[in-house]
């Protein structure tokens, strides 16, 4: 097991509600064999933790360090703090894909999806394959995202008194009480700080929800959220969502119930040479 020791010096936030972390003095993507948050345990001043690195780009992570922490280890800004650290046992390997089966290929090339792909309101009563599913929550993790910080959470809602609620709380939420499931996609605050960049990277994430479930057959339609509305507040209740964590969107996936023809949407109106 990987096992790295090294003397840090606590940061503080400098404005209100910010985190409070150490950085970590090393690449842990490459020392750990991991991507994404790595989720790490050991000790800090001879106290145990367990927690998440996050990363903030070009090979830098930090761990945040909470007034839980602070309270216990007793930290002052200027102590130096002796830290031992080792990828979780509980997850790593390969032991966290270990049963995670998915499919491999579709018969529906990405031009023909991107152009033929419409809104599905209506849906049969067919559910969906686990492992269908799969392959569509593995394209959302495939996305691009601004310096490759993944800011995003995927919750699958298939409770059908959920899905009911949800679909009560906005009029254009109406097609989540029919779906089969829902993916509400969530973003990170901690892991990217730009709301613009946190929304960019949740929208193409979502862009290859949506392609990729048309790939294999399956319908969708993006319904949005906006903060403080009926249906953000109820997500974020009803889904336990940490303060930092922020639903994105919710998308209804389910087997089509009406069959919405292509259209040319080519647009030279759209397109601009050079400038506007």
């Amino acid at each position: 097991m990987l096992r790295k020791e090294f003397d840090a010096q606590i940061i503080r936030p400098d404005k209100k509600g910010s985190l409070t972390y150490i950085r970590i003095p090393f690449d842990a993507a490459k020392e750990f064999h991991s991507r994404g948050r790595i989720k790490v345990e050991g000790t800090i001043n001879g106290f145990s933790f367990r927690s998440s690195l996050i990363p903030k780009g070009n090979g830098v992570y930090i761990l945040p360090i909470d007034k839980k922490m602070q309270k216990e280890i007793g930290l002052v800004d200027s102590d130096v703090l002796h830290v031992i650290m080792k990828p979780d046992s509980v997850y790593t390997g390969s032991e966290v894909h270990t049963g995670i089966e998915k499919i491999e290929a579709c018969n529906i090339d990405v031009l023909s999806a991107i152009r033929e792909r419409r809104s599905i309101r209506k849906f049969s009563d067919k559910e969906i394959d686990e492992k269908v599913l799969n392959t569509i929550l593995e394209a959302g993790l495939c996305a691009p995202s601004a310096k490759n910080k993944r800011p995003w959470h995927f919750i699958v809602i298939r409770e059908k008194e959920a899905l009911n609620s949800l679909s009560r709380k906005d009029s254009n939420h109406k097609p989540i009480a029919e779906a089969a499931c829902c993916i509400v996609v969530c973003g990170d605050k901690n892991v990217q700080g730009m709301n613009e960049f946190l929304y960019e990277d949740c929208a193409a994430s979502i862009q290859n929800i949506l392609l990729a479930s048309y790939g294999l057959g399956v319908g969708t339609v993006w319904c949005g959220l906006h903060t403080g509305s009926d249906s953000y507040k109820f997500l974020v209740e009803k889904l336990q969502l940490p303060v930092k964590i922020v639903p994105i969107a919710a998308i209804a996936l389910g087997y089509p119930a009406e069959n919405r023809g292509s259209e040319d949407r080519f647009d030279l109106v759209k397109i601009h040479s050079e400038k506007w």
